[in-house]
Protein backbone atom coordinates (compact mmCIF):
# COMPACT_ATOMS: atom_id res chain seq x y z
CA UNK A 1 0.00 0.00 0.00
CA UNK A 2 2.72 2.36 1.18
CA UNK A 3 4.36 1.34 -2.42
CA UNK A 4 1.42 3.04 -4.00
CA UNK A 5 0.58 5.20 -2.20
CA UNK A 6 4.06 7.14 -1.99
CA UNK A 7 5.74 5.37 -4.56
CA UNK A 8 8.28 3.77 -2.44
CA UNK A 9 10.70 0.83 -4.15
CA UNK A 10 10.62 -2.28 -2.40
CA UNK A 11 14.34 -1.75 -1.41
CA UNK A 12 13.50 1.90 0.39
CA UNK A 13 10.50 0.27 2.01
CA UNK A 14 13.08 -2.32 4.03
CA UNK A 15 15.33 0.25 5.27
CA UNK A 16 12.65 1.64 6.70
CA UNK A 17 13.75 1.95 10.30
CA UNK A 18 10.86 4.68 11.94
CA UNK A 19 7.52 3.55 13.35
CA UNK A 20 4.65 3.02 10.96
CA UNK A 21 2.51 5.24 11.65
CA UNK A 22 4.99 8.21 11.90
CA UNK A 23 6.10 7.22 8.60
CA UNK A 24 2.96 7.33 6.92
CA UNK A 25 2.00 10.86 8.74
CA UNK A 26 5.02 12.21 7.69
CA UNK A 27 4.34 10.85 3.93
CA UNK A 28 0.82 12.21 4.03
CA UNK A 29 2.26 15.71 5.07
CA UNK A 30 4.52 15.59 2.22
CA UNK A 31 2.19 14.99 0.25
CA UNK A 32 -0.34 17.82 1.22
CA UNK A 33 2.35 20.23 0.66
CA UNK A 34 2.75 18.93 -3.05
CA UNK A 35 -0.67 18.83 -3.69
CA UNK A 36 -2.25 22.77 -4.06
CA UNK A 37 -5.73 21.26 -4.77
CA UNK A 38 -5.30 19.23 -1.32
CA UNK A 39 -4.12 22.12 1.03
CA UNK A 40 -7.05 24.56 -0.11
CA UNK A 41 -9.56 21.65 0.60
CA UNK A 42 -8.36 21.26 4.16
CA UNK A 43 -8.28 24.99 4.63
CA UNK A 44 -11.74 25.06 3.63
CA UNK A 45 -12.61 22.19 5.92
CA UNK A 46 -10.78 24.09 8.88
CA UNK A 47 -13.43 26.20 9.87
CA UNK A 48 -16.19 23.14 10.66
CA UNK A 49 -13.24 21.73 12.18
CA UNK A 50 -12.69 24.54 14.57
CA UNK A 51 -16.43 24.39 15.43
CA UNK A 52 -16.29 21.24 16.33
CA UNK A 53 -13.19 21.40 18.54
CA UNK A 54 -15.21 24.39 20.27
CA UNK A 55 -17.95 22.65 21.06
CA UNK A 56 -15.75 19.72 22.49
CA UNK A 57 -14.32 22.35 25.13
CA UNK A 58 -17.53 23.79 26.11
CA UNK A 59 -19.22 20.68 26.51
CA UNK A 60 -15.88 19.49 28.56
CA UNK A 61 -15.62 16.18 26.20
CA UNK A 62 -11.76 17.09 25.41
CA UNK A 63 -10.47 18.61 22.51
CA UNK A 64 -6.98 17.95 22.59
CA UNK A 65 -3.50 19.43 23.32
CA UNK A 66 -2.87 23.61 23.54
CA UNK A 67 -0.56 22.60 20.42
CA UNK A 68 -3.70 20.71 18.64
CA UNK A 69 -6.48 23.53 19.05
CA UNK A 70 -3.60 25.79 18.17
CA UNK A 71 -2.88 24.06 14.99
CA UNK A 72 -6.99 24.85 14.16
CA UNK A 73 -6.13 28.37 15.26
CA UNK A 74 -7.43 28.12 18.56
CA UNK A 75 -5.60 30.07 21.01
CA UNK A 76 -6.60 30.10 24.44
CA UNK A 77 -3.10 29.95 26.40
CA UNK A 78 -2.19 32.29 28.78
CA UNK A 79 -5.57 33.94 27.94
CA UNK A 80 -8.08 34.43 30.79
CA UNK A 81 -11.59 33.61 28.93
CA UNK A 82 -15.69 33.91 28.64
CA UNK A 83 -17.94 31.97 27.28
CA UNK A 84 -21.09 33.56 26.23
CA UNK A 85 -24.13 31.98 24.71
CA UNK A 86 -26.85 33.39 22.86
CA UNK A 87 -30.56 32.55 21.59
CA UNK A 88 -33.07 34.00 18.77
CA UNK A 89 -36.52 33.97 20.16
CA UNK A 90 -38.70 33.03 17.30
CA UNK A 91 -41.73 33.65 19.22
CA UNK A 92 -40.85 37.04 19.10
CA UNK A 93 -39.60 37.84 14.90
CA UNK A 94 -41.89 40.62 13.85
CA UNK A 95 -42.24 38.54 10.58
CA UNK A 96 -45.20 36.40 8.89
CA UNK A 97 -42.86 32.80 8.74
CA UNK A 98 -39.82 32.18 11.17
CA UNK A 99 -36.57 33.06 10.21
CA UNK A 100 -34.96 30.70 7.59
CA UNK A 101 -32.06 28.70 8.00
CA UNK A 102 -30.14 30.61 5.69
CA UNK A 103 -31.49 34.40 7.33
CA UNK A 104 -30.26 32.84 10.86
CA UNK A 105 -26.95 32.19 9.33
CA UNK A 106 -26.56 35.86 8.62
CA UNK A 107 -27.95 36.86 11.71
CA UNK A 108 -25.29 34.93 13.63
CA UNK A 109 -22.28 36.38 11.69
CA UNK A 110 -23.60 39.98 12.17
CA UNK A 111 -24.30 38.96 15.93
CA UNK A 112 -20.72 37.71 16.09
CA UNK A 113 -19.20 40.76 13.89
CA UNK A 114 -21.15 43.26 16.80
CA UNK A 115 -19.50 41.24 19.69
CA UNK A 116 -15.92 41.24 18.39
CA UNK A 117 -16.48 44.87 18.36
CA UNK A 118 -18.01 45.32 22.68
CA UNK A 119 -14.88 42.18 23.68
CA UNK A 120 -11.44 42.14 22.77
CA UNK A 121 -9.34 38.83 22.48
CA UNK A 122 -9.70 36.43 20.00
CA UNK A 123 -13.58 34.51 20.10
CA UNK A 124 -14.71 31.37 18.41
CA UNK A 125 -18.02 30.79 17.94
CA UNK A 126 -20.01 27.11 17.27
CA UNK A 127 -23.67 26.74 16.50
CA UNK A 128 -25.47 24.56 19.01
CA UNK A 129 -28.82 24.59 17.83
CA UNK A 130 -30.75 26.38 14.58
CA UNK A 131 -31.54 29.40 16.16
CA UNK A 132 -28.81 29.29 19.02
CA UNK A 133 -25.19 29.47 19.24
CA UNK A 134 -22.42 29.91 21.74
CA UNK A 135 -19.24 32.35 21.78
CA UNK A 136 -15.51 31.41 23.20
CA UNK A 137 -14.01 34.79 23.94
CA UNK A 138 -10.11 34.39 24.70
CA UNK A 139 -8.45 37.76 26.11
CA UNK A 140 -5.06 39.03 27.20
CA UNK A 141 -4.67 38.22 31.24
CA UNK A 142 -4.08 41.81 31.67
CA UNK A 143 -7.24 42.93 29.09
CA UNK A 144 -9.31 45.39 31.65
CA UNK A 145 -13.12 43.70 32.13
CA UNK A 146 -16.14 46.04 33.10
CA UNK A 147 -19.01 44.24 33.53
CA UNK A 148 -21.27 47.16 34.01
CA UNK A 149 -19.42 48.96 30.51
CA UNK A 150 -20.27 45.58 28.70
CA UNK A 151 -24.06 45.18 30.07
CA UNK A 152 -24.69 48.28 28.48
CA UNK A 153 -23.00 47.25 25.27
CA UNK A 154 -24.82 44.37 24.52
CA UNK A 155 -27.90 46.08 25.91
CA UNK A 156 -27.50 48.55 23.21
CA UNK A 157 -26.63 45.50 20.53
CA UNK A 158 -29.91 43.31 21.53
CA UNK A 159 -32.38 46.85 21.36
CA UNK A 160 -30.26 47.26 17.40
CA UNK A 161 -30.92 43.98 16.59
CA UNK A 162 -34.92 44.29 17.25
CA UNK A 163 -34.76 47.41 15.49
CA UNK A 164 -33.69 46.40 12.58
CA UNK A 165 -34.28 42.95 12.62
CA UNK A 166 -37.24 42.78 14.29
CA UNK A 167 -35.46 39.59 16.48
CA UNK A 168 -35.40 39.42 20.33
CA UNK A 169 -31.89 37.95 21.21
CA UNK A 170 -31.18 37.19 24.47
CA UNK A 171 -27.15 36.66 25.51
CA UNK A 172 -25.95 34.94 28.78
CA UNK A 173 -22.26 35.75 29.80
CA UNK A 174 -20.40 32.98 32.28
CA UNK A 175 -17.73 33.59 34.96
CA UNK A 176 -13.94 34.52 33.97
CA UNK A 177 -12.15 31.31 33.67
CA UNK A 178 -8.35 30.76 34.09
CA UNK A 179 -8.22 27.06 32.65
CA UNK A 180 -9.63 25.15 29.60
CA UNK A 181 -11.30 22.58 32.39
CA UNK A 182 -13.45 25.66 33.73
CA UNK A 183 -14.76 26.36 30.33
CA UNK A 184 -17.43 23.59 30.39
CA UNK A 185 -18.50 24.67 33.45
CA UNK A 186 -18.88 28.55 32.35
CA UNK A 187 -20.87 26.71 29.40
CA UNK A 188 -23.04 25.03 31.98
CA UNK A 189 -23.89 28.49 33.58
CA UNK A 190 -24.97 30.02 30.55
CA UNK A 191 -26.61 27.56 29.21
CA UNK A 192 -28.75 27.57 32.18
CA UNK A 193 -29.25 31.55 32.34
CA UNK A 194 -31.07 31.02 29.30
CA UNK A 195 -32.93 27.79 29.83
CA UNK A 196 -34.41 29.14 33.46
CA UNK A 197 -34.19 32.74 32.48
CA UNK A 198 -36.45 31.57 29.20
CA UNK A 199 -39.74 33.80 30.86
CA UNK A 200 -37.67 36.48 32.56
CA UNK A 201 -38.02 40.24 31.30
CA UNK A 202 -34.24 40.42 31.14
CA UNK A 203 -32.29 39.81 27.68
CA UNK A 204 -28.99 39.76 29.45
CA UNK A 205 -27.71 37.94 32.25
CA UNK A 206 -24.31 37.52 33.86
CA UNK A 207 -23.50 34.57 36.17
CA UNK A 208 -22.55 36.53 39.02
CA UNK A 209 -25.65 38.73 39.43
CA UNK A 210 -27.44 34.94 38.81
CA UNK A 211 -26.08 33.44 41.55
CA UNK A 212 -28.24 35.65 43.67
CA UNK A 213 -31.24 34.75 42.92
CA UNK A 214 -32.78 31.40 44.88
CA UNK A 215 -35.55 31.46 42.77
CA UNK A 216 -33.91 28.56 40.26
CA UNK A 217 -31.73 25.91 40.64
CA UNK A 218 -28.76 24.64 38.94
CA UNK A 219 -28.77 21.54 36.48
CA UNK A 220 -28.46 22.58 33.11
CA UNK A 221 -28.74 20.51 30.16
CA UNK A 222 -25.30 20.15 29.42
CA UNK A 223 -24.88 18.81 32.91
CA UNK A 224 -27.88 16.13 33.05
CA UNK A 225 -26.35 14.97 29.52
CA UNK A 226 -22.57 14.27 31.38
CA UNK A 227 -24.61 12.39 34.20
CA UNK A 228 -26.91 10.41 31.77
CA UNK A 229 -23.81 9.56 30.01
CA UNK A 230 -21.63 8.46 32.45
CA UNK A 231 -24.20 6.51 34.09
CA UNK A 232 -24.68 4.32 31.07
CA UNK A 233 -21.57 3.78 30.61
CA UNK A 234 -20.58 2.62 33.87
CA UNK A 235 -18.50 5.90 34.52
CA UNK A 236 -18.59 5.92 38.23
CA UNK A 237 -16.28 9.08 39.26
CA UNK A 238 -17.95 11.02 36.33
CA UNK A 239 -21.02 10.31 37.63
CA UNK A 240 -19.89 11.07 40.96
CA UNK A 241 -18.08 14.51 39.88
CA UNK A 242 -21.61 15.52 37.90
CA UNK A 243 -23.54 15.05 41.55
CA UNK A 244 -21.30 16.52 43.18
CA UNK A 245 -21.36 19.91 41.33
CA UNK A 246 -25.16 19.55 41.62
CA UNK A 247 -25.05 19.37 45.37
CA UNK A 248 -22.10 21.97 45.73
CA UNK A 249 -23.48 24.66 43.67
CA UNK A 250 -27.42 24.24 45.05
CA UNK A 251 -26.70 23.33 48.13
CA UNK A 252 -23.34 25.06 49.35
CA UNK A 253 -23.30 27.82 47.80
CA UNK A 254 -26.81 29.07 46.42
CA UNK A 255 -29.00 27.36 49.14
CA UNK A 256 -32.41 27.17 47.20
CA UNK A 257 -34.91 27.45 48.70
CA UNK A 258 -37.04 24.02 49.76
CA UNK A 259 -39.76 24.48 46.67
CA UNK A 260 -36.94 24.80 44.25
CA UNK A 261 -34.98 21.43 45.92
CA UNK A 262 -37.90 19.86 44.81
CA UNK A 263 -38.42 20.54 41.51
CA UNK A 264 -34.48 19.86 41.29
CA UNK A 265 -35.26 16.40 42.91
CA UNK A 266 -37.71 15.98 40.18
CA UNK A 267 -35.34 16.89 37.42
CA UNK A 268 -32.99 14.17 38.74
CA UNK A 269 -35.65 11.44 38.38
CA UNK A 270 -35.67 12.74 35.25
CA UNK A 271 -32.05 11.72 34.79
CA UNK A 272 -32.59 8.09 36.04
CA UNK A 273 -35.44 7.72 33.33
CA UNK A 274 -32.94 8.97 30.83
CA UNK A 275 -29.93 6.89 32.03
CA UNK A 276 -31.91 3.38 31.90
CA UNK A 277 -33.46 4.59 28.21
CA UNK A 278 -30.36 4.87 27.02
CA UNK A 279 -28.63 1.62 28.52
CA UNK A 280 -26.51 0.21 26.08
CA UNK A 281 -28.45 -3.42 25.10
CA UNK A 282 -26.73 -5.83 26.62
CA UNK A 283 -27.06 -4.47 30.36
CA UNK A 284 -29.87 -5.65 32.30
CA UNK A 285 -30.85 -3.79 35.19
CA UNK A 286 -33.72 -4.81 37.48
CA UNK A 287 -36.02 -1.89 36.62
CA UNK A 288 -38.80 -2.65 39.25
CA UNK A 289 -36.37 -2.47 42.21
CA UNK A 290 -35.35 1.41 40.81
CA UNK A 291 -39.22 2.29 40.47
CA UNK A 292 -39.53 0.79 43.98
CA UNK A 293 -37.22 2.87 44.94
CA UNK A 294 -38.38 6.07 43.01
CA UNK A 295 -41.55 5.56 45.02
CA UNK A 296 -40.22 5.35 48.50
CA UNK A 297 -38.33 8.56 47.57
CA UNK A 298 -41.43 10.18 46.39
CA UNK A 299 -42.55 9.41 50.02
CA UNK A 300 -39.49 11.05 51.69
CA UNK A 301 -40.01 14.35 53.39
CA UNK A 302 -36.63 15.19 54.19
CA UNK A 303 -35.23 16.74 50.93
CA UNK A 304 -32.00 16.25 51.28
CA UNK A 305 -32.12 12.44 52.19
CA UNK A 306 -34.33 12.20 48.50
CA UNK A 307 -30.96 13.83 46.95
CA UNK A 308 -28.92 11.25 48.96
CA UNK A 309 -31.18 7.82 47.90
CA UNK A 310 -31.08 9.26 44.15
CA UNK A 311 -27.57 9.26 43.83
CA UNK A 312 -27.94 5.41 45.45
CA UNK A 313 -30.14 4.97 42.67
CA UNK A 314 -27.34 6.24 39.91
CA UNK A 315 -24.83 4.35 41.78
CA UNK A 316 -26.33 1.15 41.80
CA UNK A 317 -27.18 1.25 38.27
CA UNK A 318 -23.41 2.49 37.10
CA UNK A 319 -22.34 -0.31 39.12
CA UNK A 320 -24.36 -2.81 36.79
CA UNK A 321 -23.48 -1.70 33.79
CA UNK A 322 -19.67 -1.72 35.36
CA UNK A 323 -19.92 -5.34 35.61
CA UNK A 324 -22.05 -6.48 32.68
CA UNK A 325 -19.48 -4.54 30.68
CA UNK A 326 -16.77 -6.67 32.11
CA UNK A 327 -18.73 -9.88 31.26
CA UNK A 328 -19.79 -8.89 27.98
CA UNK A 329 -15.70 -7.46 27.10
CA UNK A 330 -14.99 -10.64 28.02
CA UNK A 331 -17.09 -12.64 25.97
CA UNK A 332 -16.55 -10.46 22.96
CA UNK A 333 -12.51 -10.92 23.37
CA UNK A 334 -13.05 -14.37 23.10
CA UNK A 335 -15.01 -14.34 20.22
CA UNK A 336 -12.87 -12.48 18.33
CA UNK A 337 -9.72 -14.35 19.45
CA UNK A 338 -11.57 -17.62 18.98
CA UNK A 339 -12.58 -16.56 15.36
CA UNK A 340 -8.72 -15.12 14.26
CA UNK A 341 -7.40 -18.98 15.43
CA UNK A 342 -10.29 -20.72 13.40
CA UNK A 343 -9.48 -18.11 10.49
CA UNK A 344 -5.69 -17.01 10.22
CA UNK A 345 -5.26 -19.46 7.15
CA UNK A 346 -7.64 -17.52 4.90
CA UNK A 347 -5.83 -15.33 2.66
CA UNK A 348 -8.64 -13.05 2.72
CA UNK A 349 -8.89 -12.68 6.65
CA UNK A 350 -8.34 -8.35 7.30
CA UNK A 351 -10.30 -6.34 8.66
CA UNK A 352 -13.33 -5.05 6.47
CA UNK A 353 -13.79 -8.92 6.60
CA UNK A 354 -13.63 -9.55 10.18
CA UNK A 355 -15.76 -6.20 10.77
CA UNK A 356 -18.55 -7.40 8.19
CA UNK A 357 -18.52 -11.18 9.84
CA UNK A 358 -19.21 -9.53 13.59
CA UNK A 359 -21.70 -7.14 12.05
CA UNK A 360 -19.42 -3.67 12.75
CA UNK A 361 -18.09 -1.33 10.34
CA UNK A 362 -14.20 -1.39 9.58
CA UNK A 363 -13.92 1.88 11.35
CA UNK A 364 -15.50 0.59 14.88
CA UNK A 365 -14.01 -2.42 15.24
CA UNK A 366 -10.68 -1.39 14.19
CA UNK A 367 -11.36 1.15 17.80
CA UNK A 368 -12.84 -1.50 19.43
CA UNK A 369 -9.92 -4.09 18.90
CA UNK A 370 -7.55 -1.90 19.88
CA UNK A 371 -9.48 -1.42 22.89
CA UNK A 372 -10.41 -5.27 23.60
CA UNK A 373 -6.20 -6.40 22.90
CA UNK A 374 -4.26 -3.07 23.31
CA UNK A 375 -3.06 -3.25 19.59
CA UNK A 376 -4.57 -2.94 15.97
CA UNK A 377 -5.87 -5.82 14.22
CA UNK A 378 -3.27 -6.48 11.76
CA UNK A 379 -0.31 -7.21 14.17
CA UNK A 380 -2.03 -9.07 16.25
CA UNK A 381 -2.83 -11.30 13.37
CA UNK A 382 0.69 -11.44 12.19
CA UNK A 383 1.38 -12.74 15.71
CA UNK A 384 -1.11 -15.51 15.33
CA UNK A 385 0.32 -16.29 11.93
CA UNK A 386 4.06 -16.43 12.97
CA UNK A 387 2.68 -18.53 15.99
CA UNK A 388 1.55 -20.96 13.74
CA UNK A 389 4.55 -20.99 11.32
CA UNK A 390 6.71 -21.40 14.18
CA UNK A 391 4.69 -24.69 14.75
CA UNK A 392 4.66 -26.02 11.65
CA UNK A 393 8.29 -25.37 11.02
CA UNK A 394 8.68 -28.08 13.83
CA UNK A 395 7.70 -30.62 11.27
CA UNK A 396 8.38 -31.27 7.80
CA UNK A 397 6.10 -29.05 5.50
CA UNK A 398 7.51 -27.57 3.18
CA UNK A 399 7.87 -23.40 2.89
CA UNK A 400 5.52 -23.21 0.61
CA UNK A 401 3.23 -25.01 2.11
CA UNK A 402 3.51 -23.35 5.75
CA UNK A 403 3.02 -20.50 3.71
CA UNK A 404 -0.42 -21.43 2.48
CA UNK A 405 -1.68 -23.22 5.62
CA UNK A 406 -1.04 -19.77 7.44
CA UNK A 407 -2.59 -17.74 5.03
CA UNK A 408 0.50 -15.73 3.28
CA UNK A 409 0.11 -14.88 -0.31
CA UNK A 410 3.61 -16.17 -0.92
CA UNK A 411 6.93 -17.68 0.69
CA UNK A 412 8.64 -14.29 0.36
CA UNK A 413 6.02 -12.17 2.48
CA UNK A 414 5.96 -15.10 5.02
CA UNK A 415 9.82 -14.77 5.63
CA UNK A 416 9.77 -10.47 5.75
CA UNK A 417 7.14 -11.05 8.35
CA UNK A 418 8.83 -13.92 10.57
CA UNK A 419 12.19 -12.36 10.16
CA UNK A 420 10.36 -9.20 11.44
CA UNK A 421 8.91 -10.55 14.55
CA UNK A 422 11.46 -13.28 15.13
CA UNK A 423 14.65 -11.60 14.32
CA UNK A 424 15.59 -14.62 12.03
CA UNK A 425 14.73 -16.38 8.70
CA UNK A 426 12.00 -19.53 9.05
CA UNK A 427 15.11 -21.55 8.20
CA UNK A 428 17.09 -20.57 10.61
CA UNK A 429 14.38 -21.20 12.88
CA UNK A 430 13.87 -24.67 11.61
CA UNK A 431 17.41 -25.35 11.95
CA UNK A 432 17.52 -24.13 15.62
CA UNK A 433 14.76 -26.27 16.26
CA UNK A 434 15.15 -29.57 14.24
Amino acid sequence: MLQVLFRIKPDDARKQTVDAITYISDSLSQLVENNADLQEHIKKQQPITRGLLVERLLRGTGAGSDRNLEEYGIRLKDSKMIVLAFVFEEGHITMEEDVSTDETVALKQVLSNALNRVLPGEKYMCDTDINEGAILCAMDREAPYDKNALQGQIGELIEYFWEEYGVAVKIAIGNMCEKTGQISKAYDQVCEMLQYGAESDKNVFFYEDYMENRDYYYFPVPLEERLVNAVRTGDMDNMHDQLKEVYQINVMERNISPFMMHFLVNDLQCAVFKALHNLEPHVKVDEEEIYKQLEQINRENDILLRFNRINNIFHYICKQVQEQTVESTDRQKMEIENYIRSNFGNRDLGLTKIADDFGYSSTYFSKLFKELFGENFGSYLEKVRIEQVCSLLRGSDTMEAIAEKTGYNSVYVMRTAFKRIKGMTPNDFRKNNS
